[in-house]
């Protein structure tokens, strides 16, 4: 995969130390490190070295993730950040920039109440297991 990011209209949208970040990763997918079939994701929010990616999933979001995504060659916006995690909102997509505020903030402070619903299921299956075995 021979990119040029600075054909990229998204690229000039990070900062310079985004930038850095997203070059180093560049380097490392090049050099072979991951599977380029995979969808993979970087944080560009993080410092260099300590950026997290993501292999067919997001890492770790936050409000100030940002997302770059190596298949789509742009960063994520606050509305698939939401997306990701199994939120679908139900009004249109932001246009204001509160708007957009309000997801990005929402998208890293959220969680998805299914998973916690599963998660305490199976937590008081297996304390009732334990209960019943006594």
């Amino acid at each position: 995969s021979n990119i040029c990011l600075s054909m990229n209209d998204w690229y000039y949208t990070l900062l310079p130390r985004e930038r850095v970040v997203l070059h180093e990763w560049y380097m490392s997918l090049r050099a072979g490190k991951y599977d380029l079939n995979k969808d993979l994701f970087v944080d560009l929010s993080q410092s260099r070295g300590r950026a997290p990616v993501g292999i067919d999933v997001l890492p770790c979001l936050t409000t100030n993730s940002r997302i770059w995504s190596h298949s789509r060659q742009r960063l994520l916006i606050a509305r698939e950040h939401l997306l990701a995690q199994a939120i679908f909102p139900s009004q249109p997509s932001p246009s204001t920039k509160a708007e957009i505020s309000l997801e990005t903030n929402l998208a890293g402070n959220a969680f998805n109440s299914i998973s916690l619903t599963y998660v305490l299921l199976a937590f008081f299956c297996a304390v009732g297991k334990s209960c019943l075995e006594r």
